[in-house]
């Protein structure tokens, strides 16, 4: 059985480098919450991967763009190449940091269903939808409505898409944002 093509070395360090850097470039120093329960970023990549699921082989996703380890889609993967679950997994961490940053930058509030929606929609569709003006004005109840109805693929309601935007909605309706201090800005 001949061997698949792996991850390109480039990408696969890079994987490696995020998995044992000890402080990303996008960490953000966050007040510490006063309720018990895990920091927006966290929550985010917890929602990602529950409704991505993992994948090690590279496949087509529903609108047809390869995709690798937890529905990451960039223009570098290739079939047949295979990843690991803890790359997949910090690849998705460093991607929802890097987020959350932008948002911090924009003066949108760390939300994590925000978050997960901007990894699967990617990040220039939140905008297009209206979410980020939406959640940048404070009408969680706007950016939640908005959100759930992005449920489509190629034209096609999916039922564990529906499912997955119900429940980003419920954490904007929360309306947990945190308030971010970026070092270096004012």
């Amino acid at each position: 059985m001949p061997k698949r093509p792996l991850i390109p070395d480039a990408v696969r360090q890079r994987m490696r480098e995020l998995l044992t850097a000890q402080r990303s470039t996008t960490d953000i120093p966050v007040e510490a919450p006063t309720r018990e329960r895990p920091s927006p970023v966290e929550e985010a990549v917890n929602l990602i991967t529950k409704y991505e699921g993992f994948r090690p082989e590279a496949y087509r996703d529903a609108v047809g763009r390869m995709t690798i380890g937890y529905g990451q889609a960039t223009p570098d993967i290739k079939r047949g190449m295979r990843t690991t679950e803890p790359e997949a997994r910090a690849f998705v961490e460093e991607r929802v940091r890097e987020d959350s940053a932008n948002f911090a930058r924009r003066g949108i509030p760390t939300n994590p269903g925000a978050l997960s929606a901007a990894y699967n929609l990617g990040r220039g569709n939140l905008g297009k939808y209206g979410i980020l003006s939406a959640l940048r004005q404070g009408d969680y109840e706007e950016a939640a409505k908005i959100l759930e109805t992005a449920t489509k693929a190629k034209g096609k309601t999916l039922r564990g898409l529906t499912r997955r935007r119900q429940e980003e909605a419920q954490r904007i309706r929360e309306g947990q944002p945190v308030k971010q201090k970026i070092i270096g800005l004012p």
